[in-house]
């Protein structure tokens, strides 16, 4: 049987690092080196779905390694409610990175355009050289990748690789910058560089090593189940993601907490669940340890995702264990722990017999990414809103 087109992204990802990572590495430190950087002392990264996911995965990076707050923002948020505050508090001394794929996004086009207008810095990551967004920022950081064999064509699969390459580019960026501005030294920023490139064989290790569980786990499961992702610092971003691709799949409901969030509310809902807790067992796993105890006592479906020989994967609190293979400092944790979301939701599509995006159905149509929710086409804010 052939693998699904979702899992031919998937088990391309191995090697896509591999192609990509010199490349972005080389390109994140080209753009930097123009820019003065002692007077920028903010950055924020914006975008939507899958990029908004990737700009908190690589958030924690930035911070530890520049020593600048580093702020991961939906673009409506940026864009309409914080371009005032740049304008008026930190006007050339802010750094925006705008992430899109497609770089078509109207949402995050207006984020960059306005906060060029106030005054920061703006980057656009995408794999559109020629889209508006790369030609709305100052500067342009390819993250475009190579087209696959045997994806039939039209059809539209969710996004894996475009994911990997956006949080391929901002490590580097963050990488690059902490370099450049002597926050790092060279032996280290090449040390993290290398560290991202081998990773390439976790990742396929994690995959060969949870195929046959995520297959399993989405037979049993009945058709009406809901699920729920919860995840810590950068792995919130990746419990965002996983349910994101989960949704485009399948079309499943699934959500995302912070961990603790989840304790505060979604463990009061009467509404049994699947929850999926991922931990990359580090400053999390006590309270991860402490979730799924909760989790299990009220009786909900369990499933953790941790590191092979971890404490938490040892836990009785869990109906199922996807391990991720290999030593990976959290902070690049994101790029092995989305891998048994994106098998899972692959998992899922193929049980329920469900076309990725509901096949565009119901209304909803394949023009740009949804037809009437408007995603490239949304009416953009020329000006700065008071």
């Amino acid at each position: 049987m052939n693998p699904s087109p979702l899992n031919t992204h998937i088990n391309s990802l191995p090697e896509l690092i591999r192609q990509l990572n010199d490349e972005l590495a080389k390109q994140a430190e080209n753009i930097l080196e123009q820019l003065h950087l002692p007077t920028i002392h903010r950055i924020y990264l914006t975008g939507c779905g899958d990029s908004h996911h990737a700009g908190i995965c690589t958030s924690y990076l930035f911070s530890q390694l520049t020593g600048l707050p580093c702020i991961p923002l939906q673009a409506m948020d940026l864009a309409r409610y914080q371009t005032q505050q740049i304008r008026e508090s930190d006007p050339n001394s802010c750094l925006v990175i705008g992430i899109s794929a497609s770089g078509q996004v109207s949402r995050t086009i207006e984020a960059l355009a306005l906060a060029k207008k106030a005054g920061a810095i703006t980057i656009a990551a995408t794999g559109n050289i020629d889209s508006p967004l790369a030609t709305t920022s100052d500067y342009l950081l390819p993250t475009s990748i190579p087209n696959l064999d045997g994806i039939e064509a039209g059809v539209v699969v969710p996004g894996a690789r475009s994911y990997v390459a956006s949080m391929l580019a901002l490590f580097h960026s963050a990488i690059s910058f902490a370099e450049l501005a002597q926050k790092i030294s060279t032996f280290l920023a090449d040390r993290l560089r290398k560290e991202i490139f081998d990773l390439a064989e976790p990742i396929r290790a994690t995959i060969n090593i949870n195929e046959t569980n995520s297959k399993y786990l989405a037979d049993r499961l009945t058709i009406d189940e809901r699920f729920v992702y919860g995840g810590a610092g950068p792995n919130f971003g990746t419990a965002m993601f996983s349910a994101a691709k989960l949704l485009e799949a399948s079309g499943d409901a699934a959500i995302a907490y912070d961990l603790e969030e989840w304790a505060h509310l979604e463990y009061f809902s009467r509404t049994k669940s699947t929850i999926f807790i991922l931990s990359n067992a580090g400053r999390d796993e006590d309270r991860a340890m402490e979730i799924s105890k909760a989790a299990k006592t009220i009786d909900l479906n369990v499933i953790l995702i941790a590191p092979k020989d971890s404490e938490l994967g040892k836990t009785e609190f869990k109906d199922l264990f996807l391990p991720l293979v290999g030593e990976v400092r959290e902070l690049f944790s994101p790029l092995l722990s989305c891998i048994p979301g994106l098998l899972f939701a692959s998992a899922r599509s193929e049980a329920l017999l469900e076309p990725y995006f509901r096949d565009f159905g119901g209304g909803r149509s394949r023009e740009e990414g949804g037809g009437i929710s408007r995603i490239q086409s949304s009416h953009r804010l020329e000006d700065i809103p008071d």
